[in-house]
């Protein structure tokens, strides 16, 4: 059954109203092939590194040491990604998460060192576990913010709607009538769009335009110039 779960993708387990999925299928795959090409050769040639010197150690000034990727990389990320899944009555519902090969008690150290300084600004913050078919979500409300998030076999998932992120679970123990009937993978227009994809992605990036085209994000405050695209009115998966 752990095998099943492990075998399923964000594209198994988001609905099929998703509007925007930024997606690594396997992220160790993409860290090698990043590492093996010619253009990362060229980063790491010392008369590059050389000329960068002064500009990237300001960076690293500005970030105090931060080791926040390099300690996500010590979890054995597999698969990583975020999604907007609607955008009904103006309200942006986002879910992401990602699978790793460490403990779901290592995942949880790192997740908490970075949510305790957010939470400390916050205050306020009204925090809550919710018992949902043998899942334990912890959510966080802090006024108009919220987030729920769970920790199962091997998985992080995190959004801002609990909804959303007890139906994907529902699709993740399989509790559904048919596994990924419902799914993103399972609409017509996804399916006809990825099959010109190689068998192997890098990444994917998945938009819905023709929901951006008909109902905008609200944070557009006038009007903007947007880039026609040679694509359907469906959703077009790009691979990067």
């Amino acid at each position: 059954v752990q095998e099943a779960n492990r075998a399923m993708k964000a594209t198994e387990l988001l609905p099929q109203t998703t509007l925007l999925l930024a997606e690594i299928p396997d992220f160790r795959s993409t860290r090698e092939h990043w590492h093996a090409s010619d253009l990362y050769a060229l980063w790491r040639e010392p008369a590059v590194q050389e000329s960068l010197r002064e500009p990237l150690a300001r960076l690293e000034q500005k970030r105090g040491g931060d080791q926040t990727f390099p300690e996500f990389l010590k979890l054995g990320p597999t698969e990583a990604f975020a999604a907007l899944v609607s955008l009904e009555n103006n309200r942006p519902k986002f879910i992401g998460g990602f699978h790793y090969d460490r403990s779901d008690a290592d995942a949880r150290r790192f997740i908490e060192a970075r949510e305790a300084p957010l939470l400390a600004k916050a205050g306020s913050a009204k925090r809550e576990t919710i018992e949902y078919q043998q899942h334990q979500i912890e959510t966080v409300n802090a006024g108009h913010f919220a987030l729920a998030t769970v920790y199962d076999r091997s998985w992080f998932f995190a959004s801002n709607d609990l909804k959303s992120l007890q139906a994907l679970l529902d699709r993740l123990d399989r509790r559904t009538a048919g596994a990924t009937r419902g799914s993103l993978c399972d609409t017509a227009a996804f399916t006809t769009t990825t099959n010109n994809l190689p068998s192997v992605d890098e990444g994917l990036f998945c938009p819905a335009p023709h929901t951006f085209r008909v109902q905008p994000l609200p944070l557009l405050t006038r009007p903007l110039p947007l880039p026609v695209l040679a694509v359907s009115d469906q959703v077009a998966p790009l691979p990067l």
